[in-house]
């Protein structure tokens, strides 16, 4: 669970919408595609070595997007965007930069559950903080421990994570903290190492979060 005052314009910098109703999340909101991707033998290679040129890429603002190739396309741009430099390798990072990505990421995921429809500012950031508290979190990795088949690298990058945490947590429950940072570890190391599997888990999340009042 880490924070830092660069937050806000992170989140304001990855919150892009395009043609009104695409949001970045692609994993999030475009199941089919992310079950098409994580089922393709190629799919880690098609995300990390087709790192295509922005400015190559002349999209008008108000050109529809008519066809799921042009969504597939877009989703794609987006997050070649985001992603950091080719040449980062996620299993050199240190947990704390893999937690501070995952919880970026993890947070943009819940706030697109829920922001549409559309509700007042103050209900739907109920929901958001809701799902973003480390006690949640804590207990998504519980559930997630259970019911999710983690591979033992991932295993391995959570105790790194929940090793991670040490001194003071504010006040907050110790082990709730940890739990949650190593979820958001997790995370982050998918996002930036194996983007399919970090949509799979992101998908395996959707209706535990969906499903729990804020």
């Amino acid at each position: 669970m880490l924070r830092s005052k660069y937050r806000s314009l992170l989140m304001a910098v990855l919150t892009i919408n395009i043609n009104q109703s695409f949001s970045l999340a692609f994993f999030a909101a475009h199941n089919d595609h992310a079950s098409r991707v994580v089922g393709s033998p190629n799919a880690k290679a098609k995300f990390r070595d087709s790192r295509c040129c922005v400015q190559n890429h002349r999209f008008a603002a108000d050109d529809p997007i008519s066809t799921k190739e042009d969504s597939d396309n877009v989703y794609d741009l987006i997050l070649n965007t985001l992603l950091p430099a080719k040449s980062c390798d996620a299993r050199r990072m240190s947990s704390t930069d893999l937690a501070y990505i995952g919880d970026v990421v993890y947070e943009l995921f819940v706030r697109s559950q829920f922001v549409w429809p559309s509700r007042r500012t103050k209900d739907l950031q109920k929901q958001v903080v809701a799902r973003v508290r480390a006690e949640f979190q804590a207990e998504l990795l519980a559930k997630m421990r259970t019911s999710f088949n983690l591979t033992s690298s991932e295993n391995a990058i959570l105790s790194r994570g929940r090793n991670a945490v040490s001194g003071s947590t504010r006040n907050k429950d110790p082990v709730a903290y940890q739990d949650a940072t190593a979820l958001e570890a997790l995370i982050g190391y998918l996002f930036i190492q194996n983007q399919p599997r970090c949509a799979q888990l992101l998908e395996w999340m959707k209706p535990h979060i969906q499903a729990t009042d804020g």
